[in-house]
């Protein structure tokens, strides 16, 4: 082991991250190294991600929080979920309407469907929103 380890400038894309003296490699990848240059070629980590938009109604009344059931045969009861309000403009308002409505979700799933919870966080809110959620 050489008594003085220089530094080794990260790169990402030809952008520096920073300046280290170690370098660990963990996982499925392969290093090449050319002269003073090492490249680490990672693989895996790939994979798809979709999600489905649908359209909640609180209704007429003001309202703070409100449950909805949503009909999705993909649910099972060991579905993972992530919700989120999405930002397109929903039926009747104008996009710009979910800034200043911001909702948050949870959920709880089940075999072909899954409970909403939707809850505004500036308050009751009335009408139409856009969900987007997806289930892995």
């Amino acid at each position: 082991m050489p008594l003085f380890n220089p530094p080794v400038i990260i790169q990402e894309n030809g952008t520096t991250q920073g300046v280290v003296n170690t370098i660990i490699i963990t996982g499925s990848a392969s290093v090449t190294v050319a002269g003073n240059v090492a490249t680490v070629n990672m693989t895996g980590g790939g994979g798809s991600f979709s999600s489905t938009q649908i359209e909640i109604d609180f209704g007429t009344t003001p309202t703070s929080s409100k449950t909805f059931t949503i009909i999705d045969s993909n649910v099972s009861t060991t579905s993972h979920m992530i919700t989120v309000q999405s930002g397109a403009a929903p039926t009747g308002r104008s996009a710009d309407e979910n800034e200043m409505d911001p909702i948050i979700f949870s959920g709880t799933p089940s075999t072909g469907q899954f409970t909403l919870i939707a809850t505004s966080l500036n308050g009751p809110v009335v009408g139409k929103y856009k969900v987007n959620y997806a289930i892995g």
